[in-house]
């Protein structure tokens, strides 16, 4: 796809002696010059899809997103914006002020246990909240929710909201 009139390409490393590919990179160009903007090493598990460009109201997100294997629901998630000014893709950090958001507006004793929560199209994290006790598949402590926005080429929370649970 295209990203801030650059080209993006998804470079996919594979070994012979193993089926599923190992690693990720991903390129940004202008003119046949690349440079590699996310390496992602299959340490654990990984299902990798494409890269994709997200056209928002206020901004175009290149979006690189790739499923860790297991029960987490865990990803390895990059999301970045381009800098007209410096000609530069920047990094967003949502789990960054996520996470920040999360112990900020979650009760002592609660946690999100669980991955994917995040919806780029929406630009919103839901998630159910767990508490000491709790089975991985079911939280008891409720429900977050936090609505988030990009300004000035950064991630930033727009509003929060915990709603405890019966």
């Amino acid at each position: 796809g295209e990203f801030a009139g650059r080209e993006v390409d998804d470079v996919v490393f594979r070994i012979a002696s193993k089926p599923d590919p190992v690693a990720k990179l991903v390129v940004i160009g202008y003119r046949e010059e690349f440079r590699p903007i996310v390496w992602t090493l299959a340490d654990s598990e990984v299902s990798f899809v494409p890269s994709m460009v997200v056209k928002l109201p206020n901004a175009t997100v290149l979006v690189n997103r790739d499923r860790v294997d297991g029960t987490g629901n865990w990803f390895y998630e990059d999301y970045f914006v381009f800098d007209r000014a410096s000609g530069l893709p920047v990094s967003l950090e949502f789990d960054t002020v996520i996470d920040s958001e999360l112990k900020r507006i979650l009760p002592p004793g609660t946690a999100v246990r669980m991955g994917g929560g995040f919806n780029i199209q929406s630009l919103q994290y839901k998630q159910g909240v767990w508490k000491h006790g709790d089975p991985n598949c079911c939280p008891t402590a409720g429900t977050v929710s936090i609505q988030l926005a990009i300004r000035d080429n950064a991630a930033a929370v727009g509003h929060a909201d915990y709603r405890p649970g019966h």
